[in-house]
């Protein structure tokens, strides 16, 4: 998945894992307009997005207060057939301002429509839900040979646990020119490097636990990175390790990796 395409993502499930009772998570035409090109559409698509009520207020860009103000529809001489206007109740020499109906426009993004979209990717039923969709368990997980016990949850940051493993759910997700979907190789990953936390009657240690984990999610990340740095090394086959290293450092997809460490964890591929 590529820099751009995470940033929007990120920016859903960051907003429907705040605290709260908000059910859903609502994006304006400003906010989104800020979001990479060509990013709504395949979020729609994926259902991971849904259209929302107009608003009936802008924030008014007349002056540097940015207030906000409502909108009141009139009819015009020229042009569409209808223009949005917004006045200003600070100073009376200014206004009243047109506003694009685009500018009206929002989004809503949810818990509920995040973790439908899981059960429909990866073709698995919701077993249990708490009311406000925070922590959603579904039917067992199978890859391969392998079968997890399989739940998300949204407390801040939204996650994924797969058996005794907890990570960050956007790490599950794919998208690429086909749309949006989760990530066969991630979930095999995961799987793999997981276990349950009790085994027969002997009880694993959480400090255990807790170190195995880590120890898990650092080589799966390194795994992603190689198969990152894979895919640059055939895109641009004159550069050298590091400055494949630095390409994948700026795109922040692996945050808090500097490009020395990238490039010290992972293999320069063969040139066939």
């Amino acid at each position: 998945m590529t820099f751009r395409y995470r940033k929007a993502l990120a920016a859903i499930l960051e907003r429907v894992a705040e605290p709260g009772d908000q059910q859903e998570a609502i994006f304006s035409f400003d906010e989104i307009n800020h979001w990479p090109a060509n990013t709504v559409e395949p979020l729609l698509a994926a259902k991971l997005l849904k259209e929302f009520l107009p608003a009936e207020a802008v924030t008014c860009r007349g002056c540097e207060e940015n207030c906000r103000r409502p909108i009141t529809f009139v009819n015009l001489p020229y042009g569409p057939p209808q223009a949005a206007i917004s006045t200003c109740h600070l100073f009376r020499d200014m206004g009243p301002f047109e506003q694009p109906l685009n500018r009206l426009r929002r989004w809503a993004g949810s818990r509920e429509l995040v973790a439908r979209f899981v059960g429909r990717a990866g073709s698995l039923n919701i077993k249990d839900r708490d009311e406000q969709w925070r922590r959603v368990r579904f039917g067992t997980l199978q890859v391969r040979d392998l079968r997890r016990a399989f739940s998300i949850e949204f407390d801040c940051t939204a996650k994924a646990i797969i058996g005794s493993s907890s990570l960050p759910l956007i790490d599950l997700f794919e998208w690429n020119e086909r749309g949006i979907a989760l990530d066969p190789e991630s979930l095999t990953d995961y799987a793999a490097q997981s276990e349950d936390k009790q085994s027969g009657n002997r009880r694993v240690q959480p400090s255990v636990t807790v170190r195995e984990d880590r120890k898990r999610l650092t080589d799966i990340r390194n795994r992603r990175l190689q198969r990152r740095l894979n895919e640059l090394a055939k895109a641009h086959r004159t550069l050298s390790k590091y400055q494949l290293a630095k390409k994948i450092e700026k795109s922040s997809e692996f945050p808090g990796m500097t490009a020395g460490t990238i490039a010290r964890v992972t293999k320069m591929p063969e040139k066939k």
